[in-house]
Formats: C-alpha cells, structure tokens, sequence
C-alpha cells in the first residue's frame, strides 16, 4: 500500500499524473493525448451501451415484474394501443439513457390513478413553457413519437399559446370560416333535435340572430374614422 502511494506521489510530482505527454517523447504528442482523450474508443462505447441496456432491462423487470406476469402484459398491450411499441424499442436498444428517462417519468405505462386522484399531470406548468401542463406535454409526446395507422411520417405537432402564436390562430380561424358551407334547410333539419333550446324554447326562438361578422383583425384597417377618445366619451353623456 505505501509503495504505491509513493509510486502516485512520485508520479505527480514529475508532472505526468495525468498521464499527460512528456517532453521528447515523439511516439505520443500532444494532439494524440487529446485525440485519445476526447474521441470514444468504439468497443468501450458499445460495452457501455450494452450495461445500460442489461440495467433497462433489470428495471423493467423490477418496476413491471418478469415477462408474461400481469403488470408486464398491461404495460406491453399499452404499448401497443398507443402505437409506441416500435418507438419503445428503439430507444431501449439504441439510446438506452433516454429510455431511463421516460420510463422515470411512466410515460410507456399506463397513467396511475394515484396521479388522477392528486390531479398530479394538470398541474400548471411556467408561462415560459410550450405546454400546460404535464398531461399536454405527455400527450403530445406521444402524438409526435408514434406510429400512425398508415405508416407515415407527419410534422412534430405541438399546442398553440395565444401569446405567442396570436397570427397563426387568427389566420387559420379565417381559414376554416371561407371553407364554411351554409347547409340548405333539408340537411339543417337532419340535425334538428327536440332538446336544442333555438327550437324548443320560445323566448330564445323569437330573437332574431345576425349573420357571422367579419373576419377578426388584429388592428382596425378598413375603419372610416378612428374611435373616439375616453374623454369625448363623457363629454357626450353627460
């Protein structure tokens, strides 16, 4: 023991404690210590890879019990009615670390009614946030990561804040009210039912209803004359 705590200290005293290159040494310069350092040796990358994925395994095994048990086989036909199955396994194999990280916060299992009870995923998240809340986020999360019934590959999709995408909620109000259709009186009257209170209340069914306004702005462009001050206001009121 204190021949090599000699060794150690003799060694960090020479400078080279770190096994960093000794002056005339010509078969390791400097660029080949830090090339050595910073560059991942391939077989040591792939040994790591393949502990995380046997300690993935074991905490499935922990968490969801052994293969065939019931727990296992409610979290496997989840994965399945969520279409993540695929998506699952590819971060088990491939990225095992991330793999850890969501099975941390139960995303590939069903959500518990513990969270339900305690209203655990509607807490709020900051302003600052895209979503919120944690169910959103979840929720999104799995629209974007899974399988669609065809196979295809759509654009990431997340919440719209109207904050910070006012224009874009405004432009696709107006275009969903040009592609409006009025229906003619026959199909409004397959959509007719007894309990619809403009039909079966009298004081509601005598008021007379004006056609859908105009399309909203953020500014008032097409107005003749600018609108009038607070104290003009009062002035003609009084």
């Amino acid at each position: 023991m204190g021949s090599k705590l000699s060794e150690k200290f003799s060694e960090s005293k020479s400078g080279n404690a770190g096994g960093m290159p000794q002056q005339g040494d010509p078969q390791r310069g400097l660029w080949n210590w830090l090339s050595s350092k910073l560059t991942p040796d391939p077989a040591k990358k792939e040994e790591k890879r393949l502990r995380k994925v046997e300690r993935n395994y074991a905490l499935m095994v922990q968490r969801w019990g052994k293969p065939g048990s019931p727990n296992h086989e409610m979290v496997m036909k989840y994965w399945v009615a969520t279409r993540m199955r695929e998506h699952w396994e590819y971060l088990l194999h491939q990225h095992p670390s991330r793999f850890k990280r969501m099975m941390d916060v139960r995303y590939m299992e069903p959500i518990p009614t513990a969270w339900v009870q305690s209203r655990y995923l509607a807490n709020p998240k900051p302003e600052y946030s895209t979503f919120e809340n944690a169910a959103e986020e979840r929720l999104y999360y799995l629209l974007n990561n899974g399988k669609t019934p065809d196979g295809s590959r759509h654009a990431p999709l997340r919440p719209l804040n109207i904050v910070r995408d006012r224009y874009t909620i405004i432009k696709r109000g107006n275009e969903r009210n040009a592609r409006a259709v009025a229906l003619d009186a026959k199909r409004l009257a397959a959509y007719s039912s007894p309990g619809d209170v403009f039909h079966s209340d009298k004081a509601i069914k005598s008021q007379q209803y004006s056609p859908p306004g105009p399309k909203h702005r953020l500014r008032c462009a097409n107005c003749s004359t600018a609108p009038a001050r607070r104290g003009t206001l009062a002035r003609r009121s009084s």
